[in-house]
C-alpha cells in the first residue's frame, strides 16, 4: 500500500471525550472514529489490525477442531424466554429490542447461547458426533448504561465466541482445557502480560468460569493475586486479618446515639475500632419474576461484595436498597441491624467470631452495645459475602497475602453444564438408546478490547506500539529526499517485499521527512526502512525498529537481513501467502 492512497490522516487533536490513552491514540492515528456514544467506525488501518488478530484466533481454534459458523444477529424473543434471559437482560436495559411487521419481538444479539443451542439441537442424534466445537467472529450489541473508554466498553463490539457440546461433564472439561490453552496461545502470540483469574459467570451461567485479564494500570477490574493463583475481586475468597475479640461476655446495653449513622461516627462516639461494629446493609434481589429484600451483616471495617450476594441468592442483580425502600420496611438508613430485623438476616463469615459488638436494632437514634450471637441474637446463616482487599489471606496460598492489581478483561470462558441444552433439548442417544442432554461450554474473546489493551500496555510517548503480528503493515519505506536514485530504490524495495509475501507501506506523500518518520511511529509500524544519503554514497539502507534499534544494510542483502531479523521474534501475520 502507498501512503498517498491509504485512507487515513493523523491528527494532534484527540476527541474531547477520550478518557484513556488507547481511545485517544486510536482516534488521533485515524484507526477509529466515534459516530455516537459507544459506537465507532473502523478505518482501513484498524480493519487491517482486526484482520491480523482474527486470523491468529482462527489459526489457534482450527488447530483444536473448531469450525467457524455465522449466526444471526437478529434473534426471536421466544429463544431468550426459554432460558429466562429476556427479562434478566431487559430489566437492566441491556437488550436492543424491536418488533417486526408481524408484531413479533426480537433482540439484536448481545450473545448467541440460545441460537447455537437451537442449531445443534437439530443436528445431534448420536454420542459419536460429540464433542463439537463451533465458533464465530461477529458483532454483538449491548445497550451499555455507561459506555466509556472507547473500545473497552462500547455498545457495538466485535467478539469471537466459541461453543462446545460434549457427552459428559468429563468431556466438557476436556473441551474447556483445550479452549483455555488455545486462548493462552493466542495471547502469548501477542506478547501481552496477562493472568487467568477465577471469575463469576454473571448472566451467562453459574458453572466453572475464568477470565483472561491483561495487566494494566487503567484496568476496570481488580484482580487478587497470590503467587500463581489469581481471582477477580468479584469472586475471590479471602480471609481478613484476624482481630482479637473479648472472651468474657459483657452485659448488653441500649445507647442513645442521635444522628450517629456511619461506621466512622460510631467509632468516634464509642471510641472503638471498626472491627467491633456490626454493619448491616439491605439488598434488593432482582429476579425475572420479581424481587425480594435481604439484610446482610459484616464486620465494620469490611465491604460486602454484591456479586457474591447475587451468586448466593441466584439473583439477576443485587442492588443496595433505596431510602424509600428502607422506609417501606419501617427502618432507617444508618440504624439497620439484626435485632428486630423486619426481613431475613444473613451475615458474612467475618462477623461470626465477633463478641461484645455494637449494632443497630432498627430503632432510629439507638444502638446496642455488647451484643453477642445466641445470647442476645439468634445466630444467622453465615456465608462468604466478603469483598477481598489487599493483604487478605488467600485460602489457596495462606502464607502469601493478596496483592491487588488492575486488569482489562479480554476473554471469558465458562462451563455451562446443561442450562441451555435442557431449554432447547440438545440431546443424544447413548449406547443403550437413552436420551441424554449435552454438556455445554461457552468462550469469548473481545477483539476490540484486546486491541485497546495492547495499546494501554505497550504504547509509548511516540504513539501506538503494536505487537509485530498485529501491525497494519510490516514496515514503512521512507525515501529521504527526491533524488531519482532514492525514489527508484524505494520502489524496488517496495516491490521486493511485496513479491516476498510481505505487506509494506511506501510513504510516497509530498511531506517532510521528519513528518513521515513521526507518522510511522505514531501509527505503530514496527520497522522503518529509510533510503537516503547512505544509499547514494554506499548503497546502504537503514532499518530502524519501532524501539529505535538501527541497522545499516546493503540493499542487495536487505530482504535476507529483514527476514532473519523478524524471524527472531514473532512472525508477522501481515505476511501473505
Amino acid at each position: 500500500m502507498r501512503s498517498s492512497l491509504l485512507f487515513y490522516k493523523t491528527s494532534k487533536n484527540a476527541n474531547k471525550d477520550s478518557q484513556v490513552i488507547s481511545n485517544e491514540l486510536l482516534e488521533k492515528a485515524d484507526y477509529i472514529r466515534k459516530i455516537s456514544k459507544g459506537i465507532f467506525s473502523y478505518g482501513p488501518l484498524m480493519q487491517r489490525v482486526v484482520k491480523n488478530f482474527t486470523e491468529i484466533i482462527r489459526e489457534e481454534l482450527d488447530k483444536i477442531g473448531g469450525q467457524e459458523v455465522c449466526l444471526p444477529i437478529l434473534q426471536p424473543a421466544e429463544f431468550w424466554e426459554k432460558t429466562e434471559r429476556w427479562q434478566a437482560f431487559s430489566s437492566e436495559g441491556l437488550l436492543y429490542t424491536l418488533k417486526d411487521r408481524e408484531n413479533r419481538d426480537f433482540c439484536i444479539a448481545p450473545t448467541h447461547e440460545e441460537v447455537i443451542s437451537s442449531l445443534v439441537a437439530e443436528k445431534i442424534t448420536s454420542k459419536r458426533q460429540l464433542p463439537i466445537h463451533l465458533y464465530q467472529i461477529a458483532p454483538k450489541f449491548r445497550d451499555e448504561i455507561r459506555p466509556r473508554f472507547g473500545l473497552m466498553r462500547s455498545k457495538e463490539l466485535l467478539m469471537e465466541d466459541s461453543y462446545t457440546f460434549s457427552n459428559s461433564p468429563e468431556q466438557m472439561e476436556e473441551q474447556y482445557q483445550l479452549l483455555r490453552q488455545a486462548y493462552c496461545n493466542i495471547f502469548d502470540r501477542l506478547g501481552l502480560q496477562y493472568v487467568i483469574v477465577e471469575a463469576d459467570g454473571g448472566k451467562i451461567g453459574k458453572g466453572k468460569s475464568e477470565e483472561f485479564q491483561v495487566l494494566c494500570a487503567l484496568g476496570e477490574d481488580t484482580i487478587c493475586v497470590s503467587e500463581e493463583y489469581a481471582a477477580n475481586v468479584e469472586t475471590a475468597k479471602a480471609i481478613p486479618p484476624a482481630f482479637s475479640y473479648d472472651k468474657t461476655l459483657l452485659p448488653m446495653e441500649q445507647c442513645y446515639t442521635p444522628d450517629v449513622c456511619s461506621i466512622e461516627e460510631l467509632q468516634k462516639f464509642f471510641d472503638i475500632p471498626p472491627q467491633k461494629i456490626l454493619k448491616t446493609l439491605v439488598f434488593k434481589l432482582v429476579y425475572s419474576d420479581g424481587a425480594r429484600m435481604v439484610a446482610i451483616g459484616i464486620r465494620g471495617d469490611r465491604q460486602i461484595n454484591a456479586a457474591k450476594v447475587c451468586s448466593k441468592f441466584l439473583a439477576n442483580e443485587a442492588i443496595p436498597a433505596s431510602e424509600e425502600e428502607l422506609s417501606a420496611l419501617k427502618t432507617t438508613k444508618g440504624f439497620i441491624g439484626p435485632l428486630n430485623c423486619p426481613i431475613e438476616f444473613f451475615a458474612d463469615l467475618s462477623a461470626e467470631p465477633m463478641t461484645n459488638f455494637i449494632c443497630a436494632g432498627n430503632r432510629k437514634d439507638f444502638h446496642y452495645v455488647n451484643m453477642n450471637w445466641e445470647r442476645d441474637l439468634s445466630k444467622p446463616t453465615f456465608d462468604d459475602f466478603l469483598l477481598a482487599e489487599e493483604g487478605d489471606i488467600c485460602p489457596q496460598n495462606p502464607t502469601v497475602p493478596y496483592r491487588m492489581m488492575r486488569g482489562i478483561e479480554v476473554a471469558h470462558i465458562f462451563n455451562l453444564g446443561t442450562k441451555y441444552t435442557q431449554a432447547f433439548n440438545v440431546s443424544f442417544q447413548d449406547e443403550q438408546s437413552n436420551s441424554c442432554l449435552c454438556w455445554m461450554g461457552t468462550y469469548g474473546i473481545g477483539v476490540g478490547r484486546t486491541l485497546a489493551s495492547c495499546i494501554e500496555q505497550l504504547s509509548d510517548d511516540k504513539g501506538i506500539v503494536w505487537p509485530t503480528c498485529l501491525a497494519p503493515f510490516c514496515a514503512t519505506i521512507i525515501p529521504a529526499g527526491k533524488a531519482p536514485e532514492i525514489i527508484t530504490a524505494a520502489e524496488t524495495l517496495y516491490a521486493t517485499l511485496r513479491n516476498a509475501g510481505y505487506d509494506p507501506l511506501l510513504d510516497d506523500r509530498d511531506e517532510r521527512f521528519g513528518y513521515k518518520l513521526n507518522d510511522s511511529d505514531f501509527i505503530g509500524i514496527p520497522y522503518k526502512i529509510i533510503i537516503g544519503k547512505s544509499f547514494l554514497s554506499d548503497h546502504l539502507v537503514e532499518l530502524e525498529s519501532r524501539k529505535g534499534d538501527k541497522l545499516s544494510v546493503e540493499i542487495s542483502k536487505f530482504l535476507l537481513t529483514f527476514e532473519n531479523l523478524i524471524s527472531r521474534g514473532v512472525t508477522p501475520k501481515n505476511k501473505h501467502s
